[in-house]
């Protein structure tokens, strides 16, 4: 199955979004439902700021060539900085062997020993975190960070087990706000808005059952996102 995929012309400013609803996935999960998330944890545990979690000496990431980031849309082409919007994105199985993946934004199931792997599977924890890369074409880069799930492998009500070719859409709002790009991945030139940028959405998936935490997950569709200024 072909991912869905994005066409925006400029002249006339159409974005083609894919219409996405529960029946087409196995697993639908809607964030933007009132009481549908929990308030993040004021204690500093966590693995820190690396996506895709774990520690540094479980090596180099792995390949995973079972889940593809199918398709992501957002609900509008044009927005303003700190402007809400609303984003889904989907996960698909294109491998033969179930994965398991977070499906929770509690984030109290979070992974707060970075110690390395968990030798017992039933007690692994899995983290994703999903970020919207924004690129100019002049090369300028911009990072927002947009949502992440935590999944416990003892607690069935927090992950879903991904059969080969089933997928889950996760859909939810996010708040428009840049993360600087580090010195050699911003490009070069001052960013001025408003500014059109390519998007593409990543996913940093982490089970800590594994030796390695998994390579990141890229989006296979591109959107052209117009941004602005905050109105002031």
């Amino acid at each position: 199955m072909k991912a869905a995929r994005f066409l925006v012309t400029s002249a006339v400013a159409v974005l083609c979004l894919v219409s996405f609803l529960p029946g087409q996935d196995k697993y639908f999960l809607d964030l933007t439902e009132p009481g549908s998330t929990a308030p993040p944890e004021s204690s500093g545990f966590g693995c820190g700021p690396r996506l895709g979690g774990g520690s540094e000496d479980r090596g180099p990431v792995q390949p995973i060539a079972l889940l593809v980031l199918e398709t992501a849309s957002f609900d509008k082409t044009a927005y303003a900085l700190g402007e809400e919007m609303v984003c889904q994105i989907r996960l698909r199985n294109a491998g033969a062997k179930p994965v398991p993946i977070p499906w929770s934004a509690d984030s109290r199931y979070r992974n707060k020993d970075c110690s390395g792997a968990v030798k017992d599977p039933a007690r692994a924890v899995l983290d994703a975190t999903f970020g919207l890369h924004l690129v100019t074409d002049s090369g300028l880069k911009r990072v927002v960070p947009l949502v992440s799930l935590y999944g416990r492998m003892a607690n069935p009500e927090t992950f879903r087990l991904l059969k080969a070719g089933e997928s889950a859409t996760v859909k939810f709002r996010a708040r428009l706000y840049f993360v600087e790009a580090g010195p050699t991945e911003s490009g070069a030139g001052t960013l001025h808005l408003p500014q059109i940028f390519v998007a593409t959405v990543t996913c940093n998936l982490d089970d800590t059952s594994l030796r390695n935490p998994y390579q990141t997950l890229k989006s296979d569709n591109e959107v052209r996102l117009t941004l602005t200024e905050a109105p002031r």
